[in-house]
């Protein structure tokens, strides 16, 4: 009994032991927790303590830089523009000054301001620094100044360079470079980048967005004016995201489609720049050519084999665009394929009335500005085995290496014209020579 009763005794301390250590961690678990919580309590009123002291720095920098460009001489106040670093308290602010001409004392930039409204310019300090957290506004400050009339010196006037996407809707946040003087301006919500009160003169307006071009297909951009003594000069041009064509090319033979190949294409659109058409020529015959930097015009793009005007077949057909293959839209960054249509050159060369193979023909463009002669070889049919040739005139010679003959072919029916022949003299010395 004595045993059994020690056992219980010992059981019982046992559990208790168990249930008083339980306790202890649960107690330290606690604890922890709650120094835990404490020293959050403490850290973020330590944190946004700093962040407080931080915005008041970057603030006094920001009235500190007010004051300074208010004391600069007026001459010297419109290329203000920049950035320094200060360190205060091992901490390194950024101080950015930039300074923009407006056209009253609202601080509204306009394009169509005159001279007489460009007496005022803003500007603006704004300051960063290493903890300013992500989607945080920088410490700001911006004031107006009026300049004296006259206070620059010397005659000058204004440039505006005005911005406009392809539906002429305004393009806001796209830099532009004035030169001489490497004044940068970034256009505002009006698409306007105003260069106010600058020596009278010749100057060029560089620009550029990524992926962007203008309507000639010009990714960087430059425009030219002239400023003169108190009056506004400005320029403009469009903007839109560029677009490609792949061209392939199909020729008729005996009424069916059939692949072809081209040296060059041109690409036709009434609001291009004169000529109203742009040429991509990668060298040598292909079967696939691509016209890159596209503007994307609304009404489209009519495309033909060839590098001039007279290959154009709306010069031979008012109305084959769009009817035709050839027509294609491209739209903002888009990049379609189409399949061009050139006119089969339906001429045999025969001698004796008997067609002739492995005779070399070559078709020179006579159309005004056209270029690129083609060189072909005759099948066992006598026609080239290279049918299909640009729109327009040509001169064409054929040999069959001892003797050749000339003629000349109007080349202006998409489907082909019907077939004629070239025949090559079995005799004689007047036909002798080969074409070159």
């Amino acid at each position: 009994m004595g045993s059994r009763h020690a056992h219980r005794i010992s059981r019982s301390l046992g559990s208790e032991a168990g249930f008083g250590l339980v306790e202890v961690v649960i107690s330290a678990a606690l604890l922890s927790l709650v120094s835990v919580g404490v020293f959050a309590g403490i850290d973020g009123p330590s944190s946004a303590s700093g962040d407080t002291r931080a915005r008041g720095v970057a603030a006094a920098l920001a009235d500190q830089d007010q004051e300074r460009l208010r004391a600069l001489k007026a001459a010297d106040l419109p290329d203000a523009d920049g950035s320094r670093s200060v360190l205060v308290a091992g901490v390194t602010y950024t101080v950015v000054s930039e300074t923009a001409w407006v056209s009253d004392a609202s601080g509204t930039e306009s394009c169509t301001s005159n001279s007489s409204e460009a007496d005022y310019m803003r500007i603006t300090s704004r300051v960063t620094w290493p903890g300013l957290a992500a989607g945080k506004k920088p410490a700001t400050n911006v004031s107006i100044i009026a300049l004296p009339v006259g206070g620059l010196g010397g005659p000058r006037g204004n440039l505006a360079v005005k911005l406009l996407d392809p539906v002429g809707a305004a393009l806001e946040g796209i830099p532009v470079t004035v030169t001489p003087g490497s004044k940068t301006v970034s256009t505002n919500a009006y698409g306007c980048a105003y260069f106010g009160q600058i020596v009278v003169g010749n100057y060029q307006a560089a620009l550029a967005k990524p992926g962007w071009v203008d309507p000639s297909g010009n990714s960087a951009v430059t425009l030219s004016g002239s400023v003169t003594n108190g009056t506004t000069s400005t320029l403009s041009t469009q903007l839109g995201q560029a677009g490609a064509v792949d061209v392939s090319f199909d020729t008729l033979v005996a009424g069916a489609s059939v692949a072809a190949t081209a040296q060059s294409i041109s690409v036709s659109q009434p609001s291009l720049p004169s000529p109203g058409f742009r040429t991509f020529a990668p060298g040598g015959a292909r079967s696939l050519i691509s016209a890159t930097n596209l503007f994307p015009f609304a009404s489209g793009y009519g495309i033909y084999g060839g590098n001039c005007a007279g290959a154009n077949p709306a010069t031979y057909d008012a109305a084959y665009w769009p009817s035709r293959p050839g027509f294609v839209l491209v739209g903002a960054g888009a990049h379609p394929a189409v399949t061009v249509r050139l006119p089969p050159l339906n001429v045999r060369v025969v001698r004796s009335s008997v067609a002739l193979a492995n005779a070399r023909m070559i078709a020179t463009p006579t159309s005004s500005g056209c270029t690129g002669a083609t060189t072909m070889t005759t099948g066992s049919n006598g026609y080239p085995t290279q049918r299909g040739v640009p729109f327009g005139s040509y001169f064409l010679c054929a040999d069959d290496g001892v003797r050749r003959v000339f003629s000349f072919y109007t080349n202006t029916v998409a489907d082909g014209k019907a077939s004629v022949d070239m025949t090559i003299a079995s005799s004689g010395t007047s036909t002798q020579g080969i074409c070159t």
